[in-house]
């Protein structure tokens, strides 16, 4: 009996052993699978650029990117190899106007160097970011032909001050800051039809314009904001008189800061004339 007690023994010890062997070593082999296969987490995710639009081709051009996790971006790549781009430095954490815009806003930003290459034609660029967790949708960078272009200069906030154009052209501005107003002049003569298209929310920029237009004894002529399904606002006006006329921008919540990019596409058109080529 005591013989047949200790074989019982000895097989039950075996077996508990054998189980303990082939627990460790699950154990190992998954402790290793999760050190090579990490939780990777999401990408880091494009909202805008700024500026919103870069010419052709030339020196290197400092962008700002606007987002969410810019701060596990590792590199960023341009489709087709249209050019080459670094990331510079580190990224910083950016506080929206308010604390429910973050996801138009985003959470930070980062500085890129875009450098395009001497065939590169106006055709937009499609950019991205990469990270370990991935790679970011690509978000479309404009680039700028040989169409007239002008940069909004301030202070423009007031007729008195409003900034002169001479269409057709292509203004980059930014409502840079809460109740910020940028205004503008040209003249037109009576008859002409003036034609103005907004890019801003369509390229990523929060920005929510209002464009008001009045001559230059104040009377308003009209006021354009986004409608139905378009993301920005677009104005045809029929020049009623000739002389000089201002075309207001403001954001339609009182908000502004680096983010609030736009581009207006500006042009008088008659018969012999037609508005700039995107």
């Amino acid at each position: 009996m005591r013989s047949l007690f200790c074989r019982r023994l000895i097989l039950q010890f075996c077996f508990i052993a054998i189980l303990f062997y082939f627990f460790s070593v699950d154990l190992v082999l998954f402790s290793q699978a999760k050190k090579e296969n990490p939780k990777k987490g999401l990408p880091p995710q494009i909202l805008n650029f700024s500026p919103l639009s870069i010419p052709a081709a030339g020196q290197p051009i400092k962008v700002t990117v606007s987002g969410f996790r810019l701060e596990q971006a590792t590199s960023a790549t341009i489709a087709d190899g249209r050019g080459k781009v670094r990331i510079l430095g580190k990224s910083r954490k950016i506080k929206p106007p308010k604390d429910d815009l973050v996801p138009k806003f985003g959470d930070s930003e980062i500085d890129l160097e875009v450098t395009l290459s001497s065939m590169t034609v106006s055709k937009n660029l499609k950019l991205t970011l990469k990270s370990n967790a991935g790679e970011s949708k690509p978000h479309e960078l404009i680039v700028r032909g040989n169409e007239k272009y002008i940069m909004e200069k301030e202070p423009n906030q007031s007729f008195a001050s409003a900034q002169t154009l001479t269409l057709p052209i292509i203004v980059e501005g930014k409502i840079q800051s809460a109740k910020d107003v940028d205004v503008f002049q040209f003249p037109a003569k009576k008859g002409e039809t003036l034609l103005c298209k907004v890019e801003a929310q369509i390229l990523g920029s929060p920005a929510e314009l209002i464009l008001y237009l009045h001559d230059r004894q104040g009377k308003l002529l009209q006021v354009a904001r986004a409608q139905a399904l378009a993301k920005d606002p677009e104005m045809k006006v029929v020049i009623p008189h000739d002389g000089i006329y201002y075309l207001s921008a403001l954001d339609a919540n009182d908000l502004g800061n680096n983010s609030c990019g736009y581009l207006f596409y500006l042009s008088l058109e008659t018969q012999n004339s037609k508005k700039p080529s995107k």
